[in-house]
């Protein structure tokens, strides 16, 4: 059966069932098939892509979940000549030009439709959890989880996972103040991103300090490290002791994501500029490991294809004298940074509050910025233990544990399929 593509008659609008395959059609001239499913809904999915994808044992290596198929031999205008539904709608049949053969499940195919609709859902439950941003009305409310509980309960490191990456701020009670409960989380996620200042840093000020945060001086907002270009995208700080009551040390934070999509309604054109300038951030020194060069190019805003922004770099300390720009547009360009910088300190953007000996803060180093007030005592009065995580390794972790309960399957398996 031929027939020609109408794109409003193509599915936008699905539950979260999967329908079986009611029709299929062979639409020649614009090299798609196209499927009707039991609940109404059409899509239509490319004959490169179905070819490409062909999930046979001679194609796809089902038990690693990757192709077999050198790209080199792949045909782009081969066809399929004859497709076949089941009898209960579970799966279609193709039969190709060159006589290979392909299967293709209902929801294999279902999950994969090219429409706006389910392209989106896989995004938001599957690669990036949709945040939710925030201003100073979050201070009442931070989402905080027992230490205990998500070191020993998968549910429990799944629910602060979760929070994590939907709100980027997290708490942790019950940590003690004994060193090295840092390494402990790092284990649990099975993850722990060393730096030039090792695996676990000691946040506490110092005689001779290598870094604006090892004084007793306020530390302005900003985001650490971005001088690498793949930034540590999670920083965990466990307070093992506190200035003395009354001498500051109160830790601050801003959902920077939340103030750049401000900016971006506010000052589209300033907004523009921070987005287009690239800035070079750089730390040169000699810390305990030895001597480190660390130098990147990078614009404030970073972005994902749908123009989400997905990582923030920020950091007045370690921000270089280097430019790569003009000279009107370096003058631009400070007035843009200015004014982001002015909006963080927004109070309705801002919280702040003083972490006590045995909590641990969580937050997301790609979004959430923090600071310090500065507060007076001896040197190592108020002390933090610190490490990093990537949020690849945490975001493996939470789709494995939402698998395990929930049972949500790893889109690029095909299950079983029989030849």
């Amino acid at each position: 059966m031929s027939t020609s593509i109408n794109n409003s008659e193509v599915s936008n609008s699905r539950d979260n069932s999967t329908p079986q395959i009611q029709d299929v059609g062979l639409l020649h001239e614009n090299s798609m098939l196209q499927v009707s499913w039991s609940d109404g809904g059409r899509d239509i999915y490319p004959y490169v892509w179905l070819r490409d994808n062909c999930q046979c044992p001679s194609c796809f290596l089902a038990v690693s979940g990757s192709r077999v198929t050198p790209l080199r031999i792949l045909l782009l205008e081969e066809k399929p000549v004859h497709a076949q539904v089941s009898a209960c709608g579970s799966h279609i049949d193709l039969e190709w030009q060159d006589g290979h053969k392909s299967m293709f499940l209902s929801n294999w195919l279902f999950d994969r439709a090219f429409n706006n609709q389910r392209r989106t859902q896989r995004y938001e439950k599957t690669l990036r959890l949709p945040p939710v941003y925030w201003g100073s009305e979050l201070l009442d409310d931070i989402p905080t989880s027992s230490f205990e509980e998500v070191i020993a309960n998968d549910k429990a490191l799944l629910k602060w996972l979760t929070q994590l990456e939907v709100y980027g701020l997290t708490l942790m009670r019950d940590v003690g103040t004994e060193g090295g409960q840092v390494n402990i989380l790092s284990r649990r996620l099975e993850d722990i991103r060393r730096t030039h200042y090792g695996t676990v840093f000691s946040v506490r000020a110092k005689p001779q300090p290598n870094n604006a945060a090892y004084n007793s001086g306020p530390l302005p907002l900003h985001l650490d490290l971005p001088f690498y270009y793949h930034t540590p995208g999670i920083q965990v700080l466990h307070c093992l002791k506190q200035a003395s009551s009354g001498m500051g040390g109160e830790s601050e934070f801003v959902d920077g994501v939340h103030v750049a999509n401000k900016m971006r309604e506010e000052s589209p054109q300033l907004f523009e500029v921070l987005k287009n300038t690239a800035v070079d951030w750089w730390d040169v020194g000699t810390d305990e490991y030895g001597k480190f060069n660390k130098i990147s190019q990078q614009p404030t805003f970073r972005f994902n294809h749908r123009g989400d922004i997905i990582g923030i770099q920020f950091n007045q300390a370690v921000r270089d004298s280097f430019m790569d720009a003009s000279p009107q547009e370096v003058q631009l360009w400070y007035h843009a940074y200015k004014l982001y910088a002015n909006m963080l300190y927004d109070p309705d953007n801002y919280i702040s509050w003083k972490l006590t000996p045995g909590t641990c803060v969580v937050f997301d180093n790609t979004r959430v910025f923090h600071g310090r007030r500065g507060f007076q005592g001896f040197e190592g009065e108020r002390e933090l233990d610190g490490i990093y995580l990537d949020w690849d390794e945490a975001r493996s972790k939470r789709r494995v544990l939402n698998n395990k309960f929930n049972g949500v399957h790893h889109e690029s398996t095909s299950g079983e399929q029989q030849y």
